[in-house]
């Protein structure tokens, strides 16, 4: 008797078989390499792999969820970094246009520090070549 239709007896509710013999050896009374047995043997063998793949079916859907979980904080995590990013982005961008103008301000400072000290050094002149005049007069009036 094969597996299908021993457990279609089974499920029948049929659990004798024409084929059920005792075992010699058995006191108990016990049905030895019976078909019924091998069926239920066999029956518990597949309600056990059925138990082992619901409880992989359960981690299974668990591990996904969870992966599904991690992912989107990851990508609630990238979003933040990406908006980060932009802040920062656009930060440096307003200090480097106060950047700019601070150094066109310091250039234009700078002209005209430099311009001053050229007029400085053209009174400077002036006054040299004037006091040294004065210093000719002085000593040809004197002698």
């Amino acid at each position: 008797m094969g597996l299908v239709p021993c457990l279609m007896g089974l499920a029948r509710g049929s659990r004798s078989t024409p084929n059920i013999r005792a075992s010699p050896n058995n006191q108990d009374g016990e049905f030895g390499n019976s078909s019924v047995s091998l069926c239920c043997m066999s029956w518990k063998v597949l309600e056990q792999r059925v138990q082992t793949l619901e409880r992989e079916l359960d981690a299974a859907i668990t591990a996904a969820a969870h992966a599904r979980s991690e992912k989107r904080q990851a990508e609630s995590s990238q979003k933040a970094a990406e908006s980060r990013a932009h802040e920062v982005t656009k930060e440096l961008e307003n200090t480097t246009k106060v950047f700019k103008l601070h150094m066109e301000e310091l250039r234009g400072m700078q002209e005209q520090i430099s311009k001053r000290d050229n007029e400085i050094k053209l009174l400077e002149a002036i006054i040299q070549t004037l006091g040294g005049k004065e210093r000719l007069r002085k000593s040809g009036v004197n002698e």
